[in-house]
């Protein structure tokens, strides 16, 4: 588990989602010193890459449940939309919903040891 208060330097954090946000998450984390892993729904995605400046490890078009082993922390980016995640938690609100934004991609998460 990530300790905030020894700072993040170090730390490998998933990054799921490289749109607006998860580009700026990524690139403020390589700025403070993490290892940063990207990853996204979809695999071919330049305009991200150009934008981030650096080199981070690449596990884009991969599942993000096969990435979780040896993170410290987790972003998740508002626009990736997660398989039942949402539902799970009973989520009813637009910004929450799977179908919040038409863009959305969707990742066959699990929370809490479903199927």
């Amino acid at each position: 588990m990530l300790d905030l208060n020894k700072g993040i330097r170090g730390a490998r954090v998933l990054v799921v989602g490289m749109a607006r946000s998860g580009v700026s998450s990524a690139k403020m984390l390589d700025t403070l010193g993490a290892k940063v892993i990207i990853n996204d729904a979809r695999s071919d995605i330049p305009e991200a890459l150009a934008a981030l400046g650096f080199e981070p490890e690449n596990a884009l078009g991969k599942d993000p449940m096969t990435l979780l082993g040896g993170l410290d922390a987790i972003v998740l980016s508002p626009g990736a939309v997660t398989g039942d995640w949402n539902s799970r938690r009973g989520a009813t609100h637009p910004a929450t919903s799977k179908t919040s934004h038409p863009r959305s991609r969707q990742f066959p998460m699990t929370v809490g040891g479903g199927s």
